[in-house]
């Protein structure tokens, strides 16, 4: 599952700019809003982040700049050294810094926050049906502090 996490001071700013809102949120400084994120959720999003850009740039007031970085590792250490005020990343970085990070939104999916997660196998195998035939077997997986790509 793939979350946006800040840091605690930036809770409230974030906190405020709700969805539904009508008004602009008043800008604390004029500098840009950093945002990470990884190529694991959005390389071949750049439409959506466009559009996300620019619909936070309307509400805000203030630029918005995505900062990419290929792990969640790197996404994590700039946020815990508050090179960029938000990430979005997946469940773990946060379990693991959960007394310095702020959990801002969960995504959900059929108004429930679930994750799912496909096993793929090459077509020529026809037995495998779980994670667990896969023991001892050599996969391929996304980033080490992904829920669904590496851990187990």
């Amino acid at each position: 599952m793939i979350t946006l996490f800040v840091r605690k001071a930036w809770f409230v700013l974030f906190l405020s700019l709700s969805l539904t809102a009508t008004a602009a949120v008043p800008a604390p400084t004029a500098g840009p809003i950093r945002i990470g994120v990884t190529p694991v959720f959005l390389s071949d999003q750049t439409s959506l982040l466009g559009e996300w850009q620019r619909y936070l740039q309307d509400r805000l007031q203030r630029p918005i700049r995505f900062v990419q970085r290929t792990t969640y590792k790197e996404i994590t250490d700039l946020i815990l050294k508050d090179e960029i005020e938000f990430a979005w990343i997946c469940g773990y970085p946060y379990l693991k810094f959960q007394h310095d990070l702020q959990l801002v939104a969960v995504p959900l999916y059929q108004g429930r926050p679930v994750y799912q997660s496909y096993l793929i196998v090459p077509a020529a195998d026809q037995t495998t049906r779980s994670i667990a035939q896969l023991r001892g077997k050599i996969f391929a997986f996304s980033d080490p502090d992904s829920n669904s790509g590496y851990l187990h």
